[in-house]
């Protein structure tokens, strides 16, 4: 996930880098990003199992189609999302910020992340689905290096080269 100026942009826009080598402010992405937890336990439970087994399905075929939309944003974003879906996957959310916790991420860094990944998801993609703009997570490359690492064997095996 190493970037340069200039060249990570695709040809949208300019560097994420200012010239001093310094991610540009408006490329990282917002903390302030509001996630909620949608609740529809009740209304799922009044659904008949014909409706379930639709929505299951729709549910499926949504989601297989992520990485076509991805392609259609950035050539990294499809290698971005895989990662992204193994590392929050592949073991609980809590058990993955324990083994983050245990190489040294920060409670901000663990922030910047979880940031990152919804508005990754959000976008489908590294680019803002408005103004045609990159975004990059304000993680310093080594914690990413250590998060990868820390994930089960399947992660690591999967996303290195």
């Amino acid at each position: 996930m190493a970037m340069s100026n200039g060249g990570e942009t695709g040809g949208k826009g300019p560097g994420v880098f200012d010239d001093w080598g310094k991610i540009r402010p408006h490329h990282v992405v917002p903390m302030d990003l509001p996630v909620s937890r949608i609740s529809c336990q009740e209304i799922w439970n009044k659904l008949s199992e014909s409706q379930k087994h639709f929505i299951h399905h729709f549910s499926r075929a949504s989601w297989s189609g992520s990485g076509i939309c991805s392609s259609q944003i950035s050539e990294e974003s499809p290698s971005v999302l895989r990662l992204l879906l193994l590392l929050f996957s592949s073991t609980g959310i809590l058990d993955l910020k324990r083994r983050c916790h245990t190489v040294g991420v920060t409670p901000g860094e663990w922030d910047w992340l979880t940031a990152y990944a919804a508005c990754f998801m959000t976008n489908t993609g590294n680019y803002f689905a408005f103004g045609d703009m990159k975004f990059v997570p304000e993680l310093p490359e080594h914690q990413l290096d250590n998060i990868v690492r820390v994930c089960p064997l399947k992660v690591r095996s999967t996303t290195r080269n």
